[in-house]
């Protein structure tokens, strides 16, 4: 399915802010 593959995408992207503010 797109959306699954899109909210992956997105996932990803907020897991990255996320790192990046923890760090």
């Amino acid at each position: 399915m797109k959306g699954d593959k899109g909210m992956g995408i997105v996932s990803i992207f907020v897991i990255n802010q996320v790192h990046y503010i923890s760090d």
